[in-house]
């Protein structure tokens, strides 16, 4: 998280609520679409790859923006991620935090819960 912070200037920070589990709006707007296009098969609509899942859809909707993405993109993107992770180090007491803020590239800040006053700093 942190390098990915330094790599694209952003401010990073993750927060875990266990309620959700990660459930959220994008997940409600993949299951419409899907929904749209399983409709368009049932009446004989023919989908044989992610090309033809993303035709269709557009066709359906005006209101949510679609795009493919292609499986060169994403084994670029596996890869990259591959070596990031080779060289990520594990961070003490996960399970007992609930915010983590990107400071810098080696560094992070963890806190109990999002508001809290008391933190620790993990330097990698």
């Amino acid at each position: 998280m942190s390098r990915l912070s330094a790599e694209y200037n952003l401010k990073l920070s993750w927060n875990f609520f266990a309620t959700s589990h990660g459930k959220g709006v994008v997940d409600a707007i993949g299951g419409m679409v899907k929904r749209m296009v399983w409709l368009e098969i049932m009446v004989k609509k023919q989908c044989r790859s992610a090309t033809d899942f993303i035709s269709i859809a557009i066709t359906k909707t005006n209101t949510i923006i679609l795009d493919e993405i292609y499986q060169t993109d994403i084994d670029a993107s596996k890869l990259k991620l591959q070596q990031v992770f080779a060289t990520t180090k594990s961070v003490k007491d996960t399970q007992k935090l609930h915010t983590v803020i990107a400071i810098r590239p080696d560094v992070i800040e963890c806190r109990m819960y999002g508001d809290a006053t008391s933190k620790w700093t993990v330097f990698f």
